[in-house]
């Protein structure tokens, strides 16, 4: 019985080292992850995250920034197939902000706030808090004017993944038309599908091993 026991601690043991060993590489294999830059809103990147392995294009990471204090970074990270049903979402707030502020200036409207009748869908949301946490959220944002300008504020609510105590709200901010117009570019069919042929060297000479980027917009 004794020599049992003694076995399936020894098991114990060497399991928990391999897990900690693993645990001890995520971040070594986050890093190493391969990541192609579509542009930047201000100094912060917008960049497609690479699967592991392969050229195949897997999410686009949108940077936000952190309402609170529960965190020091976050992005929105939106699947590659994605990327066109949230261009639009983005495309459709631009054009009721402009309506919205047309509307407001020619009534002298003050200080104002209303949610935009916009619909997000489920995002994937990561942040740092100690380690990097992940989650799921679904964004909406909101129209307000202020000290005589009008503004959007996309916001978005997001629990730890495991863990519904560890939570934060990222935020971005859309000031000018010009705010809408930069994110609406870095992610436009075009410029995508020209920053990963530029990265991977897309030859039209060997379509066989190359990724048509063409196809994952359909």
């Amino acid at each position: 019985m004794n020599c049992k026991n003694n076995s399936d601690n020894k098991r114990l043991s060497i399991m928990k080292k391999v897990l900690a060993i693993i645990i001890a590489l995520l971040p070594i294999i986050a890093i190493g992850q391969t990541i192609v830059t579509l542009g930047t809103i201000g100094d912060e990147k917008v960049y497609v995250v690479m699967k592991k392995n392969s050229n195949k294009p897997d999410k686009v990471r949108i940077p936000m920034q952190i309402a609170k204090s529960e965190g020091s970074a976050a992005t929105l990270d939106i699947k590659i197939k994605d990327i066109s049903k949230f261009r639009g979402v983005i495309f459709e707030a631009r054009m009721k902000y402009k309506e919205w502020c047309k509307i407001a200036e020619e009534n002298n409207v003050g200080d104002f706030s209303k949610d935009l009748p916009v619909n997000f869908f489920w995002i994937d949301g990561t942040w740092r808090f100690g380690d990097w946490q992940w989650g799921q959220t679904k964004p909406h944002m909101v129209f307000y004017k202020e000290n005589g300008l009008c503004k959007v504020r996309m916001s978005a609510y997001v629990q730890a993944f495991g863990n519904r105590y560890i939570n934060t709200t990222m935020v971005r901010y859309f000031v000018t038309d010009y705010s809408f117009d930069v994110l609406l570019d870095i992610l436009s069919h075009d410029n995508i599908q020209q920053k990963l042929a530029d990265q991977s060297n897309y030859d039209l000479e060997k379509k066989e091993s190359n990724v048509n980027y063409d196809k994952l917009f359909n």
